[in-house]
């Protein structure tokens, strides 16, 4: 097939991961992420890991946050939701859900530290 084709085809898939990475942390967000990550069109999506690793409910590291960042259009990167930016914000939210699977209880300064705020 016309490799411009499948490159559009990447790009598309990737935006919509993009997009609902970034969309606000609900179980319709999470059953997105479960619908892009089952779907064979997304495997090859520079954005692949991160939507693995946040259906996978794991706790995304400042690390990660930071590469993932290099992926993301820096109008989203700089865009601010109260003190946040708008990658900062979705990537708390996912953590705070992925701690609630793990922890009935847990101090808020843990929280905290699990998130790398203060």
């Amino acid at each position: 097939s016309d490799p411009a084709v499948m490159d559009e085809a990447v790009k598309s898939t990737d935006n919509a991961i993009k997009c609902c990475i970034l969309a606000k942390a609900c179980d319709a967000r999470d059953e997105l992420l479960h619908k892009l990550y089952r779907d064979s069109r997304c495997y090859n999506s520079p954005s692949y890991s991160m939507l693995k690793q946040m259906c996978e409910h794991r706790i995304i590291s400042l690390h990660d946050q930071t590469e993932y960042l290099k992926m993301v259009p820096m109008e989203d990167q700089v865009k601010t939701i109260g003190p946040c930016t708008i990658v900062q914000k979705a990537m708390y939210e996912h953590n705070v859900r992925a701690i609630a699977r793990l922890y009935r209880n847990i101090r808020l300064n843990d929280l905290a530290l699990f998130l790398g705020v203060s």
